[in-house]
């Protein structure tokens, strides 16, 4: 049997770049991560609070301009940013088994 060349190459060896390819997957494994805390946290809090820290914190609207239209003050838009971004933070070590990077 003729042995194939190929045989001998590994797939890392065909990467020429292979710090872009480990940097292509610390991102994606990061927007899981965070997909997935994100998700959670929705489950988590009540849907006024998750609305303020999604309107502000996550489409950018003023604090002010979320906290009319919720009808709640800017402090609790400032509020609800925090305590999400807290639980975030915790269910990210949670899922990234107490090691995830700051």
């Amino acid at each position: 049997m003729i042995k194939d060349k190929t045989d001998e190459i590994s797939f890392w060896d065909l990467i020429e770049d292979k710090d872009a390819v480990k940097h292509t997957w610390n991102t994606e494994w990061r927007r899981m991560v965070l997909a997935h805390c994100l998700e959670q946290v929705q489950t988590e809090f009540d849907s006024k609070v998750f609305e303020a820290f999604e309107l502000y914190a996550l489409l950018d609207i003023p604090a002010a301009k979320v906290a009319e239209k919720l009808n709640i003050s800017r402090n609790a838009v400032f509020i609800a940013k925090h305590r999400v971004l807290k639980k975030m933070h915790e269910l990210g070590s949670e899922f990234e088994g107490g090691n995830q990077e700051e």
